[in-house]
């Protein structure tokens, strides 16, 4: 084989995808896939892996004889909150992100219950106007426990993770089923009493 066609089989190599397959790149463009996101350019169905997480890649500014194996974290800057992240070890990365998920879950279940008590009371529905004002009371203190639910949940769970405990459990997952109960029952009553 000719010592032209190296540098393009060296290139193919190069950006094989998650999938396996090599892309036929010529050596000249190599450079051109780089993108500031540590990804190579790849035409296959799946997302090709970061370098980083690639087996064997080497970082640029680093000594050759260091590998990455993982993200490391800027050890200068400590993470917020301290009381959470200052204990035990870092867990897997998919059970850190499942736990902000449910947080940013709660976030959304406070803003539906607040513009549905606000909604509720600014209507001006033909329902009687105390129970209307009760039960617009109700979800947006509902509104209100989301918050402070996710904030806390999202601590508990990410410390008993960190410290390989089993899951916590929160009451407000008791309380807060049970005011949106109350809120209904509260409009069906006011459907019924004009």
């Amino acid at each position: 084989m000719s010592s032209a066609a190296e540098p393009e089989r060296d290139a193919r190599r190069a950006i094989a995808g998650q999938c396996g397959r090599t892309h036929s790149v010529n050596a000249s463009r190599l450079s051109r896939l780089d993108c500031a996101s540590g990804f190579r350019a790849c035409t296959c169905v799946t997302p090709c892996l970061p370098l980083h997480r690639r087996k064997g890649w080497v970082e640029p500014n680093r000594s050759p004889g260091r590998r990455v194996s993982h993200v490391e974290q800027n050890e200068s800057r400590p993470r917020f909150p301290r009381s959470v992240y200052g204990r035990g070890s870092e867990p897997d990365a998919r059970f850190s992100l499942a736990n902000e998920r449910t947080f940013l879950a709660w976030i959304g279940a406070a803003l539906a219950l607040v513009s549905v008590g606000v909604g509720l009371e600014s209507l001006a529905l033909n329902l009687n106007p105390g129970l209307r004002l009760a039960a617009s009371i109700v979800l947006v203190a509902a509104g209100i426990a989301c918050p402070v639910q996710a904030w806390f949940g999202w601590a508990r769970v990410e410390s008993a993770l960190r410290e390989r405990r089993p899951l916590p459990f929160s009451p407000l997952l008791v309380v807060l089923p049970a005011a949106l109960g109350l809120a209904g029952v509260l409009v069906l009553l006011a459907l019924v009493v004009k």
